[in-house]
């Protein structure tokens, strides 16, 4: 039995997701079966606050399909293929709710176009359904994480503004609302402002 065998075998016997990662959300269960806390959050350790001026935290999806699992070192190969210095992101949140750090905070990042400096990009794993549409596909363990790490970068950065990536699209009607119809992009496929209003 491989290493991927055993863990999916653990998996389904502590009620975990059985795709053979052995994340947070794998973690928590076998902790809480042995009767222990869960892992504490460490998304403020992974923010470094590094006194830039960030003025936004940009919410992304990575438009992948639901169920599949991707990482911060996909998604960078993925960007130095299109001919990217790096990663675009700064914290990638994988479906298991792990967190991973992409672009060094003090490095402006690209992933939202005329709105790089002064932000941070924060992506999920997902944004698609079966057929490819949009959907927000966000497994609980990722919205734990999502809240957590958004906790840390309010904090770090003195209450940035949290928005969708698809806020960003230009107001047509200039009606003062960036609404559905003038969205560039669909993602994150998700209400960021009333989200952000109810776990902040």
């Amino acid at each position: 039995m491989n290493l991927l065998e055993k863990t999916k075998m653990i998996q389904a016997k502590v009620g975990a997701a059985q795709d053979g990662i052995y994340g947070n959300a794998t973690a928590d269960k076998l902790l809480a079966l042995l009767g222990l806390s869960p892992l504490p959050a460490e998304s403020g350790s992974l923010v470094k606050g590094t006194g830039v001026n960030i003025k936004r935290v940009f919410l992304h999806c990575s438009a992948t399909r639901e169920g599949q699992d991707i990482d911060a070192a996909t998604i960078k190969k993925w960007h130095l293929a299109q001919g990217w210095k790096d990663i675009g992101y700064h914290f990638v949140i994988r479906i298991d709710g792990t967190i991973e750090t992409g672009r060094a905070e003090h490095v402006v990042g690209s992933h939202v176009a005329g709105f790089n400096t002064g932000s941070i990009g924060v992506v999920y794993v997902g944004g698609l359904d079966a057929q490819g549409k949009p959907k927000d596909t966000r497994t609980e363990a990722q919205k734990a994480s999502m809240a957590r790490l958004c906790r840390a970068l309010d904090a770090a950065y003195k209450q940035p503004r949290f928005m969708g990536h698809r806020d960003a699209s230009p107001d047509k009607d200039g009606d003062g609302v960036v609404e559905k119809h003038e969205w560039l992009k669909d993602c994150p496929c998700f209400d960021v402002a009333s989200w952000w209003t109810g776990v902040k």
